[in-house]
């Protein structure tokens, strides 16, 4: 196994939650998959919030979800 040295700002040790000096690429690599997840996700929840889709009921999701699969199914 070879090693490989990485330099990141006291920021990104932070937003990353890296807690130790040495860990797993595949660790490191899943520290940024769920921050660029979480961000992604927050960026939904505004854009939904923003044009109102954050207060559809349960019954207006289904019924769009329904109205979907039909237009797909009739094509």
């Amino acid at each position: 196994m070879r090693t490989l040295s990485v330099s990141l700002s006291e920021q990104d040790y932070k937003k990353y939650g890296i807690s130790s000096k040495e860990m797993s690429f595949d660790l490191l690599i899943e520290k940024i998959k769920n921050v660029i997840a979480r961000d992604a996700l927050e960026k939904c929840q505004s854009v939904a919030k923003k044009s109102g889709l954050s207060k559809m009921t349960i019954d207006e999701i289904n019924s769009e979800i329904e109205a979907a699969r039909n237009a797909e199914s009739n094509t």
